[in-house]
């Protein structure tokens, strides 16, 4: 499952503005790439992210659903939407070891 997360860091921001900076200086005179750079003012910086699960069983729909609604428990803005107020590492560890599959 591939999901965006918003990048709030500031030294992740400073290290792309700085990166942007030194490949602007190495350009020819007269390139302009201005309108391709982020601009922490009027931007922002999404990093790509993804979560899977590994397994030799053809059983895939079905894990893309539990990743999907494990995504949106973890993501919720209102926990008291989510049924079960429990850590996220608890739907891993029961998914994982008390989810029995056919060998």
């Amino acid at each position: 499952l591939l999901f965006y997360e918003l990048v709030e860091d500031t030294k992740v921001q400073n290290t792309l503005e700085s990166m942007q900076t030194k490949y602007r200086e190495s350009r020819r005179p007269g390139t302009n790439i201005e309108e391709d750079s982020f601009n922490r003012a009027e931007d922002k910086l999404y990093a790509s992210k993804c979560i899977c699960f590994v397994t030799v069983q053809p059983i895939f729909r079905l894990l893309r659903a539990y990743l999907e609604q494990l995504y949106a428990v973890a993501t919720a803005k209102d926990k008291s939407m989510v049924s079960a107020k429990l850590p996220l590492e608890s739907y891993l560890y029961n998914i994982l070891y008390e989810v029995f599959l056919p060998p």
